[in-house]
Order: structure tokens, then C-alpha cells, then sequence
């Protein structure tokens, strides 16, 4: 199977597989690192995470977590971000969660979080 196939499998399933709804992408969340570059670092240097690349973006999974990351190209209105869904357990159940780490204006930080809004995948 593809690496872009069981991205989008594993995206699917955060945002489908879960009794409760995903909340709400929070803009400059909490991924575990300072900046969008030392998240893509430390994750390239981790072993086991597999890179794709999906409508420009650069995805990251890590089956130790489990997450997925999204990382924007170049050329997006939202470069440099980093966007990290993952699942989260606590006393109501589990959640599917998307964070976001962005290092451009708030309007195009916001833009994103709407695009995401429902997404299993890369926006745009």
C-alpha cells in the first residue's frame, strides 16, 4: 500500500473513528517544539517516522505516537507551519485532535484551521 494511501486511511480514522467529534484545530497549538523547523527536524532524525509528500505538503507519520503531521510547502499562504493530529485520551473518551504551530500572520494561521476543519488530509 502506498505511503499516501495510508496517510489518508490513518487521517480518515482520527476524524471518523472516534464516538466523540474532533475539536476544533487551536492556531499556534501545542506540537512539542518551539518552531515548525525543530519539529521537522527532531521528527526526520526519529526513527521510524515515514515522509510523504500530499498536494505539496510534506506528512509525516509516526506510528510511536501515534500522529500525523503536516508540514506547508514553500509557496503556501501558511509556510512555515506545522500541523499535528493525533489522538487524546482523557476522562470523556477519546478525541481526535488537530494542533497547529503557525509562524505566519493570524489571518492566514485561520484560513488553515478553517481549511482543516473536517479534512483527512493536506488542504488546498
Amino acid at each position: 500500500m502506498r505511503i499516501g494511501a495510508i496517510t489518508a486511511i490513518l487521517l480518515g480514522s482520527l476524524s471518523a473513528s472516534l464516538s466523540a467529534e474532533p475539536t476544533a484545530a487551536q492556531p499556534s497549538g501545542g506540537i512539542g517544539y518551539p518552531s515548525v523547523q525543530a519539529a521537522l527536524e527532531a521528527l526526520r532524525a526519529k526513527q521510524g517516522v515515514i515522509f510523504s509528500t500530499a498536494k505539496g505538503w510534506t506528512v509525516a507519520k509516526d506510528d510511536a505516537e501515534p500522529a500525523v503531521w503536516l508540514f506547508a510547502p514553500s509557496g503556501d499562504p501558511a509556510y512555515p507551519t506545522a500541523v499535528k493530529r493525533h489522538i487524546s485520551n482523557d476522562a470523556d473518551g477519546s478525541h481526535a485532535v488537530t494542533d497547529i504551530h503557525c509562524e505566519v500572520a493570524r489571518a492566514a494561521c485561520d484560513e488553515l484551521a478553517r481549511q482543516l476543519e473536517g479534512a483527512t488530509g493536506p488542504p488546498r
